[in-house]
């Protein structure tokens, strides 16, 4: 379906524009140097690529310069009905300042009488999530590679005080460059950037830098004290590496169960497990294998996914 003016017709009043800084302008779109501020009208919004309780995100069309963007069209009455407009504003507050080449770039955002349009990089290889499902599992080179622009991306909001708190391969976007981008900021936490968040002091920094008790995020992905109610902080995001990885590296999750409660009691009592034909490591044809997981990447799974948030590796 494509619609010139997207998915709101009547709604042409424009208020409260944002367009990024002049450095990133100048590595920018040139839909922002034609002069004049963009509206929705400039766009052909071509597809929805995700929707979600109060809006979605469209793959859109410049029409002047016909480059591509992802559009974010968030509706103010429902965020309102929601109680995320906190969210939602953090997660543009993120995008505005954050310059890494591991982030999604916000190119501009702006208001209507009746929704909130955030103009953003187009990831064309699509998330990891789809990528991983189409292919099962990645070769332990493609996995060290994406697994390290993660902890990039993730070591950069980290300095900024912020803490991710859903991060999942659905988050991590494969840029047209074949790089990896996070997106999604709509449970992150700021501290630093915004000080009317809670902060807690603790004796371990970084560990509970929230005072935090929310069951914010996605089961599989959740860290141990997320589930328990403690409060909590960078160390979540650690954890959620460690899954990831070892998702890139096996195919799955380690955790499992047929419910929440028993994928939560799995992820508070058991050990992490690995599959009995990994352990030999004294057979070279073995090693030779794309697929084969050395004993130092089951070594960084396990102490990403140490129980203790203070004990966990990256705090």
């Amino acid at each position: 379906m494509v619609s010139n003016f997207g998915p709101e017709d009547a709604d042409d009043q424009q208020q409260n524009f944002y367009k990024p800084q002049e450095g990133l302008l100048q590595q920018g779109k040139r839909f922002l140097q034609l002069g004049r501020l963009p509206t929705k009208h400039d766009f052909n919004f071509v597809k929805l690529l995700s929707a979600g309780a109060y809006g979605g995100v469209w793959l859109a069309v410049h029409r002047d310069t016909s480059e591509r963007v992802a559009i974010k069209v968030l509706k103010k009455k429902d965020m309102m009905d929601k109680n995320v407009v906190r969210q939602v504003m953090a997660e543009k507050n993120i995008l505005q300042f954050a310059r890494s080449p591991f982030l999604i770039n916000l190119w501009c955002s702006f208001t209507t009488k009746e929704s909130l349009y955030m103009v953003m990089e187009y990831a064309s290889g699509g998330d990891l999530a789809a990528y991983l499902k189409m292919c099962e599992r990645l070769p332990v080179d493609q996995a060290r590679r994406y697994i390290a622009e993660t902890i990039l991306a993730v070591e950069y909001i980290h300095e900024f005080g912020i803490v991710h708190r859903d991060l999942k391969p659905d988050n991590l976007v494969i840029a047209e460059n074949g790089h990896i981008k996070l997106t999604d900021f709509g449970l992150s936490k700021v501290g630093v950037m915004n000080r009317t968040s809670v902060l807690e002091e603790h004796s371990v920094a970084g560990v509970a830098d929230f005072k935090d008790k929310q069951r914010l995020g996605t089961p599989d992905y959740m860290a141990p004290e997320v589930i328990t109610g403690q409060g909590y902080g960078k160390a979540v995001d650690w954890w959620a590496i460690g899954i990831i990885l070892y998702e890139f590296l096996y195919g799955a999750p380690p955790y499992s169960g047929d419910t929440v409660e028993e994928l939560w009691d799995q992820t508070l009592n058991a050990p992490v497990e690995f599959p009995e034909d990994d352990e030999d490591d004294e057979d070279e044809e073995n090693r030779q294998d794309p697929y084969y997981v050395i004993p130092e990447a089951r070594d960084l799974i396990e102490l990403l996914l140490e129980k203790d948030p203070a004990r966990r590796l990256g705090t």
